[in-house]
C-alpha cells in the first residue's frame, strides 16, 4: 500500500528525474522534442541524466551535504559524464553545447572543468533545485532506501564505463585512463561526502533571484570567449576556477542558496539558455521547453508566495507534521494537491 506520505516522496523523485532528463538536453538544443518522445533514447537519456540526480540528491541527503556536496557531486557526475561518455579531454572542440558557438575552444582538460561545471548545474544541481522547490518539506528527507539507491546507481556507471572502453567517440579508453578517471570521481564524491549542510528554506528576495539565472549564463559566456583565445590548460582553470569561486560567494551573500529562490535562479537559467540555444530556428521543441518551465515556474512561485506570506526560515527536515507555520504550509499544498477546500472554522453559538 502506497501511503501519502510515500506518494509524494515517488512525486518528487520523479520530477527530479523527470526534469533532469529533459531540460538539460532540451535546453542546450542538443536533442530535439522528436528524439525524447522515441522510448529508446528517452530511456537512454533517463538512465544517464535523469537518474544520477536522483542518486546524487539522495546521497547529498543522507550525508547532510546540502547544497555545497550537491554540488561537487554534480562535478563528479561531469567528469563521469564528459570524460567517460563523451570523451571531452581527448576530443576538445565541437561539442554539443551551444555555448560553443560563441568560440571554437581548442583546450583539453581545461575545457573539461567548464564542462564540468555546467553539467553540474545543468544536470544536477538545477533540476534537483526545482523539485525541491515544488516539495520544500521533502528536501532533507530520504526518498530511496540503501538498495534502491545502489540499483539505481549501477546502469550508469556500467554504460559509462562500456562507451569509454569502446571505439566511441574517436578514441579508444585504456583500463589505466578509466582508473583514473573514477579516481577522480571518487575523491570528488568523498570530498561531496564530508561537507555539512542541510537545505535552508527562506523566501528572500526575489529580483537577486530573478537576475541569478542569466548571471550564470553571461559568466559561463565568459568563460566560454576566454577559452576562445586558447590558453594553456593551467591558466585557465585557474582563472575559471576563480571565477566560480567568485560567482559562489556572491550567491551566499545573496542568500541564493535557499530555496525556492535557487529554484528560481535555475528556471532562470534554462529560460535564457533555451533562448538563446534556439536563437536561430526557433521550433516546437523550444516551445515545450518554455511550456514545461512555465508549468514549473507557476508551481515555485505558488511556494515562493506562500513562504513570504509565513514568513517562515530556516531547515524544514521536520515540516511534514511539525506543529507550526510549516504544518500550515503542509496542510495548504495537501488541500491543492487534493483540491480539498479550506477547513471552516465551526460557528460560536450566542
Amino acid at each position: 500500500m502506497i501511503t501519502p506520505g510515500r506518494r509524494e516522496r515517488l512525486l518528487a523523485a520523479l520530477t527530479v528525474v523527470a526534469l533532469a532528463t529533459l531540460l538539460p538536453e532540451l535546453t542546450s538544443a542538443n536533442t530535439s522534442v522528436d528524439v525524447l518522445l522515441r522510448p529508446v533514447p528517452l530511456l537512454l537519456f533517463a538512465v544517464l541524466y535523469g537518474v544520477p540526480a536522483l542518486v546524487l540528491r539522495e546521497v547529498t541527503v543522507r550525508t547532510s551535504s546540502g547544497l555545497a556536496g550537491l554540488f561537487v557531486g554534480g562535478l563528479a557526475y561531469g567528469v563521469l559524464n564528459e570524460a567517460l561518455l563523451s570523451k571531452t579531454s581527448f576530443r576538445p572542440g565541437g561539442l554539443p553545447v551551444e555555448l560553443t558557438a560563441l568560440a571554437r575552444p581548442e583546450l583539453g582538460w581545461g575545457w573539461l572543468a567548464f564542462l564540468a561545471v555546467w553539467q553540474a548545474l545543468a544536470s544536477i544541481v538545477f533540476p534537483v533545485a526545482i523539485a525541491h522547490s515544488l516539495f520544500p518539506w521533502q528536501s532533507n528527507s530520504a526518498w530511496l532506501n540503501r538498495v534502491q539507491l545502489t540499483l539505481l546507481a549501477l546502469p550508469a556507471l556500467g554504460l559509462a564505463v562500456l562507451i569509454f572502453l569502446s571505439p566511441q567517440g574517436g578514441h579508444d579508453g585504456t583500463a589505466v585512463e578509466l582508473a583514473g578517471w573514477l579516481g577522480l570521481v571518487t575523491v570528488l564524491l568523498v570530498v561531496a561526502g564530508r561537507l555539512r549542510g542541510p537545505w535552508a528554506v527562506h523566501p528572500g528576495r526575489l529580483v537577486p533571484a530573478l537576475l541569478g539565472g542569466p548571471g550564470l549564463v553571461v559568466f559561463l559566456t565568459a568563460a566560454v570567449l576566454l577559452a576562445g583565445l586558447r590558453p594553456p590548460d593551467p591558466v585557465f582553470v585557474l582563472l575559471f576556477g576563480a571565477g566560480v569561486a567568485a560567482v559562489g560567494w556572491a550567491f551566499v551573500r545573496l542568500g541564493l542558496g535557499r530555496l525556492p529562490g535557487l529554484g528560481v535562479v535555475a528556471l532562470g537559467w534554462y529560460v535564457v539558455t533555451a533562448l538563446f540555444a534556439h536563437r536561430a530556428a526557433p521550433d516546437w521543441s523550444l516551445a515545450v521547453t518554455l511550456l514545461v518551465l512555465t508549468l514549473a515556474g507557476v508551481g515555485v512561485g505558488r511556494v515562493y508566495r506562500r513562504l513570504a506570506a509565513l514568513g517562515t526560515s530556516g531547515s524544514v527536515a521536520s515540516w511534514s507534521g511539525a506543529s507550526g507555520p510549516w504544518s500550515r504550509v503542509w496542510s495548504w499544498w495537501r488541500r491543492v494537491a487534493a483540491r480539498r477546500p479550506r477547513p471552516q472554522a465551526p460557528a460560536v453559538r450566542p
